[in-house]
């Protein structure tokens, strides 16, 4: 099995994965570096999900190429009998959380083309077919939520509506809690350095959805820019709205607004029963925040209206907040 993660360069036309016949995840910045649609790519979200009966756990062989433990992908969920082949640039890394038995230091795109050299022609098919099986049963469990028509909107409806809005020309910001955890589900890699995220690094820090959009339609001016993100999340850094406004900077963001900090609440009922009173968010019209700024805002409270929205906030060429009102009784966990 193979995980790709932050390759300098795309890793596409020869892959040591297309030889031996082996499974790929990308996750964090190596997002994109392989197509979602490439016929051995397996969902992100689904390395260790029930759904593809474990795939890391599942594994003899772990190659992270560039990739390293952090919150999102602890060592402890490869189980310890399982052999690691690590490449990374910076040699600290190879031992980061767990020794590999193999450790490669060097750039991530040359030595993927020296592993394709040696690698020898395989047919996994079995392999590939029970886990691709796998991730084609978590989609028709959650097909109904992504057409749901319910009110508030399912979070899955609103990420879906979004996804339809991207193409290669298209650079994504994903940010929040629940909310990157939905994003991370539904909304396509378009390409290389094209899928940011929290996620994105060890940090995981929130707030971080509206400023990599500027900077991410600053360094690609030709690109669309889409941010989504979390209402709490949002709020830490919606001033910044203002300065994409001030300097004509023009990214749309979707908030999923479900007038609490999720993930945290639904975590305190787990535990102790009841959530934390400092858990609750008022409704805020964060549209008409970013309408006092000078961009674009609107409301949608409807799901069938979140694609409309999306495009008439495109059309205006400002930078605009579409405040989607969602279900706070939805959370991510599909088993």
């Amino acid at each position: 099995m193979t995980t790709a993660a932050s390759p300098t360069m795309p890793i596409s036309a020869s892959l040591p994965s297309e030889r031996a016949e082996l499974p790929l995840f990308t996750r964090a910045a190596g997002r994109g570096c392989v197509p979602d649609d490439h016929p051995l790519a397996i969902a992100p979200g689904l390395a260790l999900h029930p759904a593809t009966q474990g795939a890391l756990t599942q594994a003899d062989l772990i190659v992270l190429i560039g990739t390293r433990f952090g919150f999102t992908f602890e060592a402890r969920a490869v189980p310890p009998t399982t052999k690691i082949v690590r490449v990374d640039i910076e040699p600290s890394a190879l031992s980061q959380g767990r020794e590999a038995e193999v450790g490669i230091v060097g750039d991530a795109g040359v030595v993927v083309r020296q592993l394709t050299d040696g690698v020898k022609k395989a047919s996994r098919k079995d392999w590939i077919e029970r886990l691709q099986q796998g991730a084609q049963m978590l989609l028709q469990a959650v097909e109904p939520a992504l057409h749901s028509d319910q009110s508030p909107i399912h979070p899955l409806r609103l990420f879906n509506e979004v996804s339809k809005f991207v193409d290669a020309n298209t650079v994504l910001s994903v940010g929040g809690g629940d909310a990157c955890v939905w994003g991370n589900m539904i909304l396509p890699a378009p390409g290389p350095g094209q899928y940011l995220s929290i996620v994105s690094s060890v940090f995981g820090c929130l707030g971080v959805g509206v400023p990599y959009g500027i900077a991410a339609k600053l360094a690609h001016p030709e690109k669309r820019v889409i941010v989504t993100t979390g209402d709490g999340s949002f709020g830490l850094t919606c001033m910044e709205m203002e300065t994409a406004v001030r300097h004509g900077i023009p990214i749309v963001v979707v908030v999923g607004n479900d007038q609490c900090w999720g993930m945290i609440k639904r975590d305190f009922i787990k535990q102790r029963g009841e959530a934390h009173p400092a858990c609750d968010l008022a409704p805020t019209r964060y549209d008409k925040i970013v309408e006092g700024m000078g961009g674009y805002g609107e409301l949608v409270e409807d799901p069938d209206e979140i694609g409309p929205a999306i495009q008439r906030a495109i059309d205006t060429g400002l930078p605009a907040c579409i405040n989607v009102m969602t279900d706070p009784e939805v959370g991510p966990g599909l088993g």
